[in-house]
């Protein structure tokens, strides 16, 4: 299932702002089931982000999703998350390689809980 979601993020007296972002689960609508994100590395889920960063320790740009934004000054689109079973991992892929045939990186790191 996909969720569209927009997050609306005030930036302070020099119009930009830094931090990270943080997923909170909310019921389902349809049946009012309540999800949770593992804490600490327990629970039944925990949270991706797509990026094509290899590591948290590799420096991306704000508009590549990284761990932690710096200094965001304008709209940011296409930062998506994946939750899944909290025991499996999250997905790694390769830069993209046309020749290959391979046209999109859809490389993931741990969002939540917090490497």
């Amino acid at each position: 299932t996909s969720v569209a979601y927009y997050c609306a993020i005030y930036a302070n007296e020099t119009k930009t702002w830094s931090g990270l972002s943080t997923l909170v689960p909310r019921a389902f609508s349809d049946t009012g089931a309540l999800w949770t994100v593992a804490a600490s590395g327990s629970g039944p889920f925990k949270v991706c982000r797509y990026t094509p960063a290899a590591s948290d320790d590799v420096v991306v740009a704000n508009a590549l999703h990284p761990r932690n934004y710096a200094g965001v000054n304008t709209a940011l689109t296409s930062q998506n998350f994946l939750v899944i079973a909290a025991a499996n991992s999250c997905p790694v892929d390769v830069a993209v390689n046309p020749a290959a045939g391979d046209f999109v990186n859809s490389n993931t790191l741990v969002h939540q809980p917090a490497p």
